[in-house]
């Protein structure tokens, strides 16, 4: 029961200072994925055609209408996330909301092929759901070195993020929330993201984005901030 009780009593002194501690990286987060939504309802109708199968899954047609379409469909996708992993971030669930990040950088993966890929093959594929097998090999072969390995341990029911959380010294585990530097780090990866989105969608349906140079400042603010205060 006291366990219980402190664990949630750290929920609540975390949830009561998330925006004291992190206010900067914070704002950053929002404002970028309230642009990624607004660019996303705002494309409207387009013209071109996209002929697609009973199921709703585009079979041909203007490629890029398909990979707009699919844009929008992983903007919206990315939002989703990036908003629950603030919502596990607020409680102090730092290695739990890397799952979260896993699927942005699948996505990322994802996004590169689709626009790189003037035939449309690999945007149908994905609108499919067919891009998913051997995605992890792709993401490793664009990322860091041990990056998405790190992330699927983290999402994966493995004991080793437990590990992490033992003291070495006594031996003991402890499981209650806290808030590291990770945390600033995960909301501007969420920013890049999210502001990335917001850009491609825009060129694809050719309209004007304002506001970006703005964004792009306080990102870049806030990691060298976080350099500064942790290295």
């Amino acid at each position: 029961m006291q366990v219980n009780e402190a664990i949630m009593s750290a929920e609540t002194r975390l949830r009561d200072t998330f925006e004291q501690d992190v206010g900067h990286e914070l704002n950053v987060a929002d404002a970028a994925a309230t642009l990624l939504m607004t660019v996303a309802g705002s494309v409207g109708e387009r013209t071109g055609r996209i002929d697609v199968d009973a199921n709703g899954v585009p079979t041909g047609g203007d490629v890029a209408m398909l990979q707009l379409f699919a844009m929008q469909l992983m903007g919206m996708r990315a939002f989703r996330v990036v908003r629950a992993a603030r919502a596990v971030l607020e409680c102090g669930y730092e290695a739990e909301s890397r799952s979260n990040d896993r699927i942005l950088v699948e996505l990322l993966e994802h996004r590169r092929a689709i626009l790189e890929d003037s035939s449309g093959a690999e945007t149908k594929a994905w609108i499919e759901g067919s891009r998913s097998h051997g995605i992890g090999k792709r993401v490793a072969e664009q990322s860091p070195e041990d990056l998405y390995f790190n992330l699927c341990m983290d999402s994966h029911g493995d004991p080793r993020p437990i590990a992490r959380l033992q003291d070495p010294e006594t031996g003991e585990i402890n499981a209650e929330p806290k808030r590291t530097p990770a945390t600033r780090a995960s909301l501007l990866m969420h920013a890049g993201f999210a502001r990335d989105m917001a850009v491609v969608i825009a060129g694809l349906a050719a309209l004007e984005l304002g506001g970006v140079d703005e964004l792009d400042a306080a990102i870049n603010d806030g990691w060298a901030r976080l350099e500064a205060d942790a290295g």
